[in-house]
């Protein structure tokens, strides 16, 4: 007799793969077979296109987009099989996918989660082949990913974890550990957390090549955006908090300190902090689920969780630290070759390289040009007036730096325009003159706008700082209070325990 299984399928805003998924779904040669569709409260066709399907699928309609865990879970109440499996909508199960990995449970008990060959569409190309986690930093990796397939990887296998767009699920490991962990939200690394958890239990988790699939590998977050890379990076720590041993941790740390040092990417910097934030104020909600679930690593004594509090900490630092050096490195970019640097800590000097045009060069070229005659004739104008234009011009593109600075500065620079302008040559160039002030005056509406964005962007950078930096402040010292009181708690139930 075949065990029967229940496929959910999590759909949110995927009217573009849907249809083929749930028609390829429901083409499985395979009975009893129950299919969910949990809808995450999309707001384009998904809903009726899984209406299009009518009595063959049960449709869950959740209104609200609850994350992957949340959603599939939902979904997980409602299932009946013996075998459930979680289904991306972006997917075009192959035939046979579905009795593939049922049939895996039923050649060996200890089988409790298997996962399935992820392909690319149309290029024969591998995209999983089960998973594993880089030593270290936790770094999620496909087997196989972007090869060939020429059966290399066509083995039934154990693996670290096998990937959440397709794997399925015995009952018995969901009757032993429970359903996945919300608070991976919205996504990334809670079919890992699973897979580590059922294998804690007891059970294997497998990847069967039979089992194949085409992934389309859409994502509801963008790609190389920085939601995706914060959600990345604070599902990340989660799942090390929530797993790894003591020696793993301090390890962990290390390559966080390096990784965070060596980020050239703003966005990179900033999720970092931002995740190792928003671990630390999680952090006693961890230490208590390593304490009552014996599925996740083992226990935390205070002093172990007071130093990875201080860890997280200081890795928030040396992230905003990073991030301080990057910006830094953006705007010496702008700053043209052979200007001086700016003296370390004179806002108004880095102020003023965020411009971006110098008025030495401007000047010089303008000079040049005017010499070489390079400009349309025009008629003759009184020459004062025309340097008296071209020098207020010249001082308006740089009014962020000191006045006193300013006016000698430009005053130097005028003097050397004249040096180099001759009577000669002033006679014929009215017409180049205006040009040329049109163009200062272009370039003096952009560099104006550009500072007042620049000054706003500032502002608000700097308010939230603040602010992040005083709430940060004040959920440690919070997570601190807590840390002790169950330290406390932990002293006098060892001091009851001896006098009992």
């Amino acid at each position: 007799m075949n065990l029967s299984a229940s496929v959910i399928v999590l759909a949110w805003n995927g009217e573009k793969y849907l249809e083929r998924c749930l028609a390829a779904l429901l083409a499985q040669d395979y009975t009893p077979l129950q299919v969910i569709v949990v809808d995450n409260g999309s707001t384009d066709a998904s809903v009726p296109i899984a209406q299009g399907f009518g009595p063959r699928l049960e449709l869950v309609q959740n209104g609200y987009n609850f994350g992957f865990a949340g959603g599939v879970n939902i979904g997980i109440r409602h299932a009946t099989g013996d075998v459930i499996v979680l289904l991306n909508q972006d997917t075009e199960v192959q035939p046979g996918w579905l009795r593939a990995l049922v049939d895996t449970f039923g050649a060996d008990k200890a089988v409790g989660i298997v996962g399935s060959k992820a392909l690319y569409p149309g290029s024969g190309r591998l995209q999983h082949a089960g998973g594993f986690l880089r030593a270290g930093d936790a770094f999620a990796y496909h087997l196989g990913q972007d090869e060939e397939d020429h059966g290399q990887y066509d083995t039934v296998t154990d693996m670290d974890y096998v990937t959440g767009t397709a794997f399925a699920i015995h009952r018995k490991v969901i009757e032993e550990i429970g359903t996945l962990d919300e608070g991976f939200f919205p996504a990334f690394y809670e079919e890992t957390d699973y897979c580590y958890r059922a294998r804690r239990a007891g059970f294997r988790v497998v990847y069967q090549p039979g089992a194949a699939l085409l992934h389309h590998e859409t994502t509801s977050l963008p790609r190389d955006s920085y939601a995706l890379v914060s959600a990345f990076h604070r599902n990340r720590v989660r799942f090390v908090l929530r797993h790894w041993a003591e020696d793993e941790l301090v390890a962990f740390i290390e390559a966080e300190q390096q990784a965070t040092d060596d980020t050239l990417w703003l966005d990179d910097a900033v999720a970092r902090g931002r995740a190792y934030w928003h671990n630390l104020v999680h952090l006693a909600e961890i230490a208590r689920q390593r304490h009552a679930d014996a599925f996740l690593g083992a226990a935390w004594d205070p002093g172990q969780a007071r130093r990875l509090a201080d860890d997280l900490d200081a890795l928030r630092q040396r992230s905003h630290s990073r991030v301080h050096a990057l910006v830094q490195m953006e705007q010496s970019h702008t700053q043209p070759a052979g200007q001086p640097q700016p003296v370390a800590g004179s806002q108004d000097e880095a102020a003023a390289d965020t411009v971006g045009v110098s008025p030495q060069e401007t000047l010089q070229a303008l000079a040049e040009q005017i010499a070489r005659s390079q400009i349309l004739q025009g008629n003759t104008t009184d020459h004062a007036s025309l340097l008296d234009k071209l020098a207020a011009r010249l001082r308006s593109l740089w009014l962020l730096l000191p006045p006193l600075r300013q006016q000698s500065r430009i005053n130097a620079q005028v003097a050397e325009a004249l040096r180099l302008l001759s009577a000669e040559t002033l006679s014929d160039h009215s017409r180049r003159l205006y040009t040329v002030e049109t163009h200062l005056r272009d370039l003096d509406r952009r560099t104006y706008s550009s500072e007042e964005h620049l000054r706003s962007l500032d502002r608000d950078v700097r308010r939230q700082e603040v602010w992040i930096d005083r709430m940060a402040q004040m959920l440690h010292d919070d997570d601190m209070a807590i840390l002790d009181a169950l330290g406390m708690r932990a002293e006098q139930s060892t001091l009851k325990e001896k006098r009992a």
